[in-house]
């Protein structure tokens, strides 16, 4: 199974005539783009705003970030499952991309009615001391939506997410043209059979039982959305944007995925990769995911396993009980995880200790320097892209709002989402 990436460089974006891009500009025409947007009945206004690197900018209620894509050759689509495309199975072939642009989608919506305020509203700083996150080295095309507010929030989101979705395609259909500046090439060949036979096992969340619906909002992978047992995929699956929806730029740019492939044949021999739902309900459907997530990795023939968590509160219950699981199943076992925030240092980094757990790496924490009481504050921003507050992670999930432009503390869209933001550490 073999994946070529192709990346397109993108130095600038700017406003035009048309749509196109020529020597690392992306020339965009925002009238078509918005009509592009408007299609969908649902959505009652959309308004397009650019946000480059450096910028004095904040952009706010970030729901997502899409990376323009394109498979060139190869089974499938970008994308695969989301918004009625093909669910065929991809990571083969060729893909490129559009490096340095995402298309974000900005609404100030939620999963469902009584959700918790700040963990579904996501902000970008494009400069200062809160552009600590991928996210912050972009080119933005910012969409900013208003949708029918007669209509429950899963359908409202669905509307957004479809139309950001298009206005990506209509993007990506520029590549086919283009000559890739650099290509990156993804495969697991039959490895030396005295390595170390490795599993990723990565969690993503899931509250669609929490909105009723099967419209699906969150991670998606090959467009479904749902609680479901554990899944095996080839980490190029993840690398073909297989995962998508809520964190999509991110799980396309999986800085693990990409390490896994990288490793294999010099320090493991990789098998593949356990994707892992939480936010099961009872504590006997907890249970059963992590034994049924050790079982697997045992019957795939792992010595020892990865674990991939950025969850906290109800979520990490399953990661904690995986790890669990694993480690009494006898398979060497490594969390990767963040922390929960900071709060002055009174709140535990965990939700509850694993006194199994040996080997553990920071990830560092949701609110890091920046939160409640911390040392360091964003800066005010001249401009807000996608709203006018800024809902703030202090005690409450459900902080007050402030102006969107202001200084304040709290994170932002990832939160350094797989170790991918670029704060660093200091000891105490």
């Amino acid at each position: 199974m073999k994946l070529e990436i192709g990346t397109v460089s993108v130095e600038s974006v700017v406003s035009g005539s048309q749509t196109r891009y020529r020597d690392g500009l992306l020339e965009i025409d925002a009238d078509e783009l918005l009509d592009l947007a408007r299609r969908d009945p649902r959505i009652t206004r959309v308004r397009l705003d650019l946000a480059h690197p450096g910028d004095s900018t904040r952009i706010v209620n970030v729901q997502d970030v899409i990376e323009p894509r394109r498979k060139v050759e190869g089974p499938g689509v970008a994308y695969p499952g989301v918004c009625g495309q093909s669910t065929e199975t991809v990571g083969r072939g060729r893909t490129l991309r559009f490096g340095n642009v995402g298309v974000t989608m900005c609404a100030d919506l939620l999963p469902y009615k009584s959700a918790p305020f700040t963990i579904f509203r996501g902000s970008v700083d494009m400069s200062g001391p809160g552009a600590t996150e991928p996210y912050s080295a972009l080119h933005h095309i910012c969409l900013t939506f208003e949708t029918d507010d007669q209509l429950g929030y899963p359908e409202r989101n669905e509307a957004a997410w479809r139309a950001t979705f298009a206005v990506a395609d209509r993007l990506a259909q520029l590549l086919p043209d283009q000559r890739p500046d650099a290509i990156e090439t993804y495969e697991l060949a039959p490895a030396d059979s005295t390595l170390p036979r490795m599993l990723l096992l990565t969690n993503i969340h899931s509250v669609e039982h929490h909105s009723g619906t099967v419209h699906g909002f969150g991670e998606a992978v090959y467009g479904l959305s749902r609680l479901h047992p554990p899944w095996l995929l080839h980490p190029n699956e993840i690398l073909d944007g297989c995962i998508a929806k809520r964190n999509t730029w991110i799980n396309a740019n999986d800085p693990f995925a990409k390490a896994l492939v990288h490793a294999h044949n010099h320090d493991f021999n990789v098998l593949g990769v356990l994707v892992q739902r939480t936010r099961w309900s009872y504590q006997s459907e907890k249970d059963l995911t992590a034994h049924q997530m050790a079982k697997l990795a045992r019957m795939l023939g792992a010595d020892g396993v990865i674990i991939a968590s950025d969850a906290g509160g109800n979520d990490f219950v399953e990661v904690a009980l995986t790890v669990r699981a694993c480690i009494r199943a006898g398979l060497q076992t490594v969390l990767m995880s963040t922390e929960e925030s900071s709060e002055d240092g009174a709140k535990p980094p965990w939700l509850f200790t694993i006194p199994e757990a040996d080997a553990v790496v920071s990830l560092g924490s949701g609110g890091s320097a920046f939160g409640q009481g911390g040392r360091v504050v964003r800066s005010a921003m001249e401009r807000a892209i996608g709203g006018s507050v800024l809902y703030t992670d202090g005690n409450a999930l459900d902080g007050a709002p402030v102006p969107a432009t202001a200084e304040v503390a709290g994170g932002g869209s990832t939160g350094g989402r797989w170790g991918s933001g670029v704060q660093s550490c200091f000891d105490y």
